[in-house]
């Protein structure tokens, strides 16, 4: 054999060997090689966000202190889709770990009316009902681990981390009298925004996947910048809620390009 032989051989190895720690298990009797070790993919996927806009909103006067709060009467379940784009690394020859998936993906939750109970004793000193509307959509840098292949199935585990946009418009808060009534709307604000989530990849055709999966999705929180009433719109305060929070599940198409 001769020596530019043996340093081809040696940088395949090299090359097989730095592919192979992405994965934190092996096959002792597998043979090492890499066979198509990164792939572009594009996904589009909807599904339907339970439990959504359930928190308590907080009146907070231009000193800091709290005027009073309006809590949702209900938790909300609404549409959503994604699209996403990123490159899946895969050993094809060992059935732990098949794939890690990292890109970026884009999603938009369809718009909501929130309804709910304003106790805000400063302003009202009754129960009043309060509404407005509510506006989210995000950006995430997803990663995505496959755990074992069982044929054409893979259990994985998901984790994104990224930006949420939320507004709130439209808002209005009850009085019994008209020069108590409450009003505001805000532009679209960003926050930190996190989801973790799980579920199954099924191998359709070698470059067509499907997914079904569950996400806990950690939207940020919403605010209003200038809240005022309604008679003479003078500015009181602003409101500032709780982390905006939703359980997801989704199905999921992709494609994988050579």
């Amino acid at each position: 054999m001769n020596f530019s032989k043996k340093i081809r051989m040696g940088l395949s190895g090299v090359l097989c060997l730095v592919a192979s720690t992405l994965y934190a298990a092996s096959t002792p009797y597998s043979k090492s090689h890499c066979y198509r070790p990164h792939r572009l993919y594009f996904d589009l996927g909807v599904g339907k966000a339970y439990d959504y806009a359930s928190s308590t909103s907080f009146l907070l006067a231009p000193n800091g202190s709290v005027l009073g709060n309006l809590k949702t009467g209900n938790s909300y379940s609404t549409p959503f889709f994604f699209v996403g784009i990123g490159y899946r690394w895969a050993q094809d020859n060992n059935p732990w770990f098949p794939s890690i998936n990292m890109g970026l993906q884009h999603r938009y939750t369809s718009p909501i009316n929130v309804f709910g109970v304003s106790q805000t004793p400063s302003v009202d000193p009754a129960l009043t009902s309060y509404n407005y509307r509510l506006q989210q959509e995000s950006w995430l840098l997803m990663t995505k681990a496959d755990i074992y292949k069982w044929q054409r199935f893979m259990p994985y585990v998901a984790l994104g981390l990224g930006a949420s946009f939320n507004r709130i418009t439209q808002l209005f808060v009850n009085s019994s009298t008209f020069t108590n009534q409450l009003g505001g709307s805000t532009n679209l604000t960003g926050d930190f925004s996190y989801n973790v989530g799980a579920g199954v990849d099924y191998q359709v055709k070698d470059d067509f996947w499907l997914s079904l999966g569950y996400f806990y999705d950690n939207f940020g929180k919403n605010k209003v910048d200038n809240v005022f009433t309604n008679s003479t719109f003078t500015p009181i305060g602003t409101l500032k809620n709780a982390n905006l929070h939703a359980s997801s599940v989704f199905l999921s198409a992709r494609y994988l390009f050579w």
